[in-house]
C-alpha cells in the first residue's frame, strides 16, 4: 500500500466577552458572547477531500439569584448558538465501515436551562430542567456519495443525540440518629426522545430513541470521620434508550441496530 501525503492548514482565534451586574448582594444577571472552533483535517480515504474547521458563536443571558437568606436559589440561562461549517462523521455506502468527516453546513441551537433549590429545615428540594432546539439551518447534499444532488439532510433537521427536554428533581431529608447525621433521598430523571442519525435515509431505518423516566433512591449515615451509604439506581428498571447505533454501515446493519440503554438496577 502506497501512502498519499495530504496536508491542510488553517488558523483561527476565539473570543469571550462577559458583562455582569450584581444589583443586589444575592442577585445578578449576566451577558456573554463567546466563540470557539474545531480544527479541520484530512480523511483516511483519499477520495474524500480535507474538511475545514467549524466555528461556533454563542450568545447567552443568565441570572443567579438567592432569596430568603439563602433558603431559596434560582439560576438560569437563555442561549443562542450559531454553528458554521459543522463537522460531522459520516459512514458512507461502500466504505466498509470506515468513517469520514465532512462539513455539513450551518446549524443553530436555541435553548433555556434553569435550576432551583429550596430548603425547609431538614428538607432540601432541588430541580433542574432544560429545553434545547438544535437543527440544521442549511440543506446538506452529500455530493461525494454517489455524486447525486439529492438532499441528504434538509434544513430544519434535528441534530442527533440531543433530546429537546431534560429534567431532574431530588428530595433529600437530613436527620439525626443519636450523635450521627443521616439522610434519605429520592430523585427522578426524565428526557424526551432524540434523533439517532443526521442523514434522513439512515434515521428512517434506525428510528429515534424514545423518551424515558427513571427513579433513584439512596440513604446514608455519617458518624465521626466515617460514612456509609446505600443506593439503588433506576429503581424500577426502566430500559431507557440513550441512543441507537450500528456496528457497520446503516445500509447493511440498520435493521440490527444496537440500543445503548440507561443504567439498569441490576447492572446488566
Amino acid at each position: 500500500t502506497v501512502g498519499t501525503p495530504r496536508r491542510t492548514k488553517e488558523s483561527g482565534e476565539t473570543h469571550k466577552v462577559n458583562l455582569s451586574w450584581q444589583f443586589e448582594p444575592t442577585k445578578m444577571i449576566y451577558l456573554t458572547y463567546s466563540t470557539g472552533y474545531r480544527p479541520g483535517g484530512v480523511n483516511r480515504k483519499t477520495k474524500y477531500p480535507p474538511y475545514k474547521a467549524d466555528k461556533l458563536s454563542n450568545w447567552e443571558v443568565g441570572w443567579k439569584t438567592g432569596f430568603a437568606h439563602g433558603t431559596v436559589r434560582w439560576n438560569g440561562a437563555i442561549f443562542y448558538e450559531k454553528w458554521d461549517n459543522m463537522i460531522f462523521t459520516l459512514a458512507r455506502p461502500g466504505d466498509n465501515g470506515v468513517n469520514s468527516l465532512a462539513n455539513v453546513g450551518g446549524a443553530r441551537s436555541i435553548g433555556i436551562e434553569s435550576d432551583v433549590s429550596l430548603r425547609f429545615g431538614n428538607l432540601e428540594l432541588t430541580g433542574s430542567a432544560s429545553y434545547t432546539d438544535a437543527q440544521l439551518t442549511t440543506d446538506f447534499i452529500d455530493f461525494l456519495s454517489g455524486g447525486g444532488t439529492q438532499v441528504s439532510a434538509p434544513k430544519g433537521t434535528r441534530l442527533p443525540v440531543q433530546p429537546r427536554f431534560k429534567s431532574t428533581a431530588t428530595a433529600r431529608y437530613n436527620f439525626d440518629v443519636g450523635s450521627s447525621r443521616a439522610f434519605v433521598q429520592g430523585s427522578v430523571n426524565s428526557q424526551s426522545s432524540s434523533r439517532s442519525f443526521l442523514l434522513a435515509a439512515d434515521n428512517a431505518v434506525v428510528g429515534n430513541s424514545g423518551g424515558f423516566t427513571t427513579f433513584d433512591f439512596s440513604t446514608g449515615l455519617k458518624f465521626g470521620n466515617f460514612s456509609v451509604e446505600a443506593f439503588i439506581e433506576n429503581a424500577f428498571d426502566t430500559r431507557g434508550q440513550l441512543t441507537r447505533n450500528v456496528y457497520c454501515g446503516v445500509e447493511y446493519c440498520g435493521p440490527f441496530y444496537r440500543i445503548f440503554e440507561s443504567r439498569s438496577s441490576d447492572r446488566r
